[in-house]
């Protein structure tokens, strides 16, 4: 992994992607220090930290390779700082698509080799300071091992969070789109920034004030492909009773529902999009979705969208 960090990385930055030499040691740097803390972590810890991202890599390239490793690269390549010149579009999703697949195989060769028994690094300590959207994630990594279902969960006792403080905040542009039920606007920011924007804050505070709400999203890297940033959200969602859908899984402050037998591939900028696919999915997973569909068709909607 050093190598490909030192060398490879570097190169397919600068020459294939128009990437300024200094930024390409940058982005290098970080994905090297991501797949450190990534090899230090104990398997189950791994597979964790990396389940919010499954769903939205389980086809990629390398097709031979496990989900695990595809969703383990996308957290250590794809949420790394390689997210600032494709927020500025200078490096597209052709040019993410080849670095990750070719980073595959030296992560795997790293994870394999790594005694992971610490707990340490940028992702050590996640657990301790969002216990609930831990143990959210645990159940939705199980389920992913199991082949999906429900997966009942006791939320821990833990203090209240809050929300984001003013100085947290970002004011992000918009832009028109257009989905399965019409025009709308969305959010547009880097996935890695770790500010909250109008569009997310408007959620957390509409979870604060109404149990029960559903926040809907295409997969929840649209939350933030910052690990840090997307544990406090889930926090601060389950711990108002509120639900977090996505085009695969419903997870709720009692339990974690997934898409049996296949998953959907997600829309990025449509969360609605996979919905309308309700195979594999019954119960109170089908009723939230058929509910979330019936408000989707209002207009003017507003929607986070992560980059």
């Amino acid at each position: 992994m050093r190598q490909f960090c030192d060398k490879a990385l570097p190169g397919m930055l600068t020459e294939a992607c128009d990437v300024p030499a200094e930024e390409s040691a940058t982005i290098a740097g970080d994905v090297l220090q991501r797949a450190e803390a990534m090899a230090a972590l104990g398997r189950t810890a791994r597979q964790v930290i990396s389940a919010p991202f499954f769903e939205e890599s389980f086809d990629h390239d390398p097709a031979d390779a496990s989900p695990w490793l595809k969703a383990a690269t996308t957290v250590v390549v794809r949420n790394s700082a390689l997210e600032v010149p494709h927020t500025r579009g200078v490096v597209n999703v052709g040019g993410i698509k080849a670095i990750t697949t070719f980073a595959a195989g030296p992560l795997s060769h790293l994870l394999a080799s790594a005694p992971g028994r610490l707990d340490g690094g940028m992702f050590g300590g996640l657990a301790a300071r969002y216990p609930r959207a831990w143990s959210a994630l645990e159940a939705l990594r199980g389920l992913l091992v199991d082949g999906g279902g429900r997966a009942s969960y006791r939320l821990p006792v833990a203090a209240s969070p809050e929300l984001p403080t003013d100085d947290e905040l970002v004011d992000a542009p918009t832009a028109a789109a257009r989905a399965s039920s019409g025009f709308l606007r969305q959010v547009v920011c880097s996935g890695i920034d770790p500010r909250f924007d109008q569009a997310l804050m408007a959620a957390l505070r509409t979870a604060e004030t109404e149990p029960g709400f559903v926040f809907a999203v295409s997969a929840l890297s649209r939350i933030s492909r910052n690990s840090e940033k997307l544990c406090r959200a889930l926090e601060f969602l389950l711990a108002c009773d509120a639900r977090v859908l996505t085009t695969n899984c419903l997870i709720a402050a009692d339990a974690v529902y997934l898409r049996r037998s296949h998953l959907v591939r997600p829309d990025s900028t449509d969360p609605v999009a996979g919905l309308t696919d309700q195979n594999g999915i019954s119960g109170v997973h089908r009723k939230t979705i058929q509910t979330c569909l019936r408000q989707a068709a209002s207009p003017a909607r507003v929607l986070h969208r992560s980059s």
